[in-house]
């Protein structure tokens, strides 16, 4: 298995599921494929670098076990899902409707990201928390990790046009926080 990217999803779970000589590495490469995404989705709703990442560990332990219980469809939903169940969990173990995101941690391991300015993309991180959470989650599944509608209708197990409609309503409010302030940085 050198070749990254030549297996489909379900042929490398195929493979761990074997129990063949390069499981390990079938599962280094799904791992490989999918934990920078998950773990901007945790980080986003924690706000924690330190809990993302023990979270992040517990979705690919769980990932791997269920690999062996069943047969996974749709990967990258499956991962997501559990990642979300484990964001609530770790939410109701807290006491917290939502975190309060720490923008510097995530500004700070936020790669990859191409923002024109650090501080307009600071400045989305302080609007993302003022949103309602349904529309929050949609909308980063959206645009901070690129999922198409229907993968965020599976992850959120709602309906296309309802996931539309969490995204439209996020992008308006967004749009309504921040015009005021971009457009006094128009001004200069």
């Amino acid at each position: 298995m050198k070749n990254k990217n030549v297996h489909s999803d379900n042929e490398l779970a195929d493979i761990v599921r074997a129990n063949k000589k390069s499981s390990g590495s079938a599962f280094e490469e799904l791992y490989d494929r999918y934990s920078d995404k998950i773990y901007r989705y945790v980080l986003l709703a924690i706000g924690n670098k330190e809990i993302a990442s023990d979270i992040l560990q517990e979705v690919f332990m769980a990932f791997y076990a269920k690999l062996h219980e069943y047969q996974i469809e749709n990967i990258k939903a499956f991962l997501y899902a559990v990642a979300r169940n484990h964001i609530y969990r770790h939410r109701s173990k807290k006491k917290i409707e939502h975190a309060i995101v720490d923008i510097d941690e995530v500004l700070e391991s936020d790669y990859g990201m191409n923002y024109e300015s650090e501080d307009l993309y600071r400045m989305l991180l302080n609007a993302l928390a003022v949103l309602e959470g349904v529309n929050r989650e949609a909308y980063i599944l959206r645009e901070f990790n690129g999922l198409s509608y229907p993968e965020i209708a599976e992850i959120l197990e709602i309906s296309v046009e309802v996931t539309r409609t969490r995204v439209h309503r996020a992008q308006v409010k967004l749009k309504e926080i921040l015009s005021p302030i971009i457009n006094e940085l128009n001004k200069f």
